[in-house]
């Protein structure tokens, strides 16, 4: 593993945690990060895009705050889809790369 880190926390100033640490944390919640992406920005499309699954997949199940009934699948697409749009746009800031040109 390279000494360089981008996960969210070490990119906000928290520089004890580590990608090794986020790829772990990751992986307590069903989310896997390759080895190869950690030491790199690329971290954040495995993250997010895993993030974006799980949520097109969950919501359903879930209420959605705007509607009062459980989320449509196209609601929970929509929502994922924007959701992860603002992470990548957030993520590509903190980590000053364009992770758009990285897909």
């Amino acid at each position: 593993m390279t000494d360089k880190n981008y996960n969210s926390r070490f990119l906000r100033g928290d520089t004890t945690y580590n990608d090794t640490q986020f790829q772990a944390d990751m992986k307590d919640v069903g989310i896997h990060i390759p080895d190869e992406a950690l030491g790199t920005p690329s971290l954040h499309l495995h993250a997010a895009e895993a993030v974006r699954q799980q949520s097109k997949k969950g919501l359903p199940s879930q209420i959605n705050p705007d509607t009062g009934r459980k989320f449509t699948q196209e609601e929970a697409d929509a929502y994922a889809d924007e959701a992860y749009e603002k992470v990548i746009d957030k993520m590509s800031m903190l980590s000053e790369t364009d992770l758009r040109k990285l897909k």
